[in-house]
């Protein structure tokens, strides 16, 4: 492992507003099949459709975005080129592409599309990896459905140039495949609508929801870094694996582009968890709750949105439950510490590992002088490197609205579930401490799933390190059905 430290930065610090990501989850797999309606359990049959995210990112904090994933650049692609916006494909392709592909190839491209009818959604990404015949990068096959016909589409990304589409072509158009059999209705929303903060989103709907008839609906809250909708990151999308579920499931969902990812040049680095997270939540329990169609409203809150969920429930989003997936109580500079330090000790054999032992060193002291520090003090200190491209004050407020101190008293049902085999947040550590801290209170359940990581899929990882280089090497994973079905289960139970 060459760059431990830079690897560690890209994957695993759990607190950052916009320079980590922490591997909080995410999933850009197949989509499968399913009814609309039946047991939480049981997948069923029915295509299931949904409208592509935006991809990439905006730069954080004055700093260089960096490229999108391979799998978000070649959905952009498809998207950019189904849209007609060919100015935004030439600047996506790479050199040698264009030098290979002419105008004409592109404009019949087009042609083969024409009457495919106006675009509806994604069903189905396949990823490929290929390292032969000088390519080494991803295939990416994208099925898109149109009004009157299902169109394939074939995407190279190299790994090189992840931002880059080394190869393009349509493989197939299917007009005998016009009918769409959507197992849930998908309405887009604005979160923060009319403010200089509004977010795209999109509100996943059960067929049977009316006036007449509201359904419960949930609020997904993300895990840290700039994360989409659909927690998209190394070829998976945990949120939309759940908000497909439930929404198949007799449950709405609603869930949004993370504040950071749409706005991350434009907020400060003294900007805390309210900017980043809490206010947007809260804006997404209201259009849920003026929603005729919907009657019960949850928060879902994965990692950092686990651990912010008593808060964001007690500053203004009164939820009817909370779901706290993957989430610690303890602040966020001693996780994050404590990810580096599990590093040093698996890897301390590497050269490079010195340099970071100096760094983590620069991070124990900072946390300690947290306390001490004023309010305004805070907002001028810059954190150490390895802490992200914020200010003291994001993990002074974070450490001073402790998860502890809004629990006291709580009322509503909570339902927390972790995997065992998760690395980032430990079972042994912080799941136990929200057991000793729930203790004795009748309305919080557990669940903790043997085999599963900290997207709540399927690891065989024993150590900080496996699981780091699971989630690198995979590609295609899930959420286990299990947790989705036992969270749908617990929503109507409750």
């Amino acid at each position: 492992m060459k760059k431990p430290i830079i690897m560690l930065a890209m994957l695993f610090a759990l607190a950052l507003v916009a320079a980590v990501t922490l591997a909080a989850c995410q999933n850009d797999a197949d989509i499968e099949t399913k009814e609309a309606a039946g047991d939480p359990g049981e997948p069923g049959t029915g295509e299931l459709i949904e409208p592509n995210a935006p991809g990439g990112q905006e730069p954080g904090n004055g700093n260089p975005a960096p490229p999108p994933s391979p799998d978000v650049t070649a959905r952009d692609y498809v998207d950019r080129f189904t849209a007609g916006d060919m100015a935004a494909v030439y600047q996506m392709g790479s050199e040698a592409m264009l030098a290979a592909t002419s105008e004409q190839a592109f404009a019949g491209w087009r042609r083969d599309i024409e009457g495919a009818g106006e675009f509806v959604g994604h069903l189905v990404t396949d990823a490929e990896r290929i390292n032969e015949g000088g390519f080494d990068g991803n295939r990416y096959q994208i099925t898109m459905q149109h009004t009157f016909a299902r169109v394939v589409y074939n995407i190279f990304v190299e790994s090189a140039t992840p931002g880059e589409v080394s190869g393009f072509g349509i493989v197939d158009v299917d007009y005998t495949a016009s009918a769409v059999d959507l197992p849930y209705m998908v309405e887009t929303v604005a979160i923060g609508a009319g403010t200089p903060w509004e977010l795209d989103g999109r509100l996943t709907l059960p067929f049977e929801a009316g006036a007449g008839n509201p359904v419960p609906g949930v609020v997904i809250v993300q895990g840290s870094g700039p994360i989409d909708m659909d927690g998209t990151d190394f070829g998976e999308r945990i949120y939309f694996d759940i908000a497909d579920y439930l929404s198949a499931n007799g449950i709405a969902v609603i869930r949004y582009d993370k504040r950071t990812l749409t706005h991350g040049a434009r907020m400060g680095k003294s900007d805390t968890v309210w900017e980043e997270t809490i206010e947007d939540a809260i804006s997404a329990a209201n259009i849920l709750k003026a929603d005729p169609r919907i009657g019960r409203v949850y928060l879902l809150g994965h990692s950092l949105g686990g651990a912010l969920a008593p808060r964001i429930h007690a500053m203004g989003g009164d939820f009817d439950g909370l779901i706290v997936a993957a989430a610690t109580p303890r602040s966020l500079h001693d996780v994050t510490i404590g990810q580096y330090a599990a590093q040093i000790e698996l890897e301390g054999h590497i050269p490079e590992v010195a340099t970071l032992r100096e760094m983590l060193d620069e991070c124990i002291a900072f946390a300690a002088a947290i306390p001490n520090m004023s309010a305004e003090e805070a907002k001028r200190t810059q954190v150490p490197a390895l802490l992200g491209g914020v200010s003291a004050y994001y993990y002074k407020d974070f450490a001073e609205h402790p998860f502890e101190g809004y629990i006291k008293d709580m009322e509503v049902p909570i339902f927390v579930i972790q995997g065992r085999n998760d690395y980032q947040v430990l079972a042994d550590v912080d799941y136990a401490l929200l057991q000793k801290l729930f203790e004795g209170c009748d309305n919080v359940a557990f669940r903790l799933y043997d085999g599963l990581d900290h997207r709540f899929m399927a690891s065989d990882a024993t150590n900080f390190i496996e699981h780091r280089n699971r989630i690198l090497a995979r590609a295609g994973a899930r959420v286990d059905r299990q947790v989705t079905g036992d969270i749908a289960a617990w929503i109507k139970a409750n």
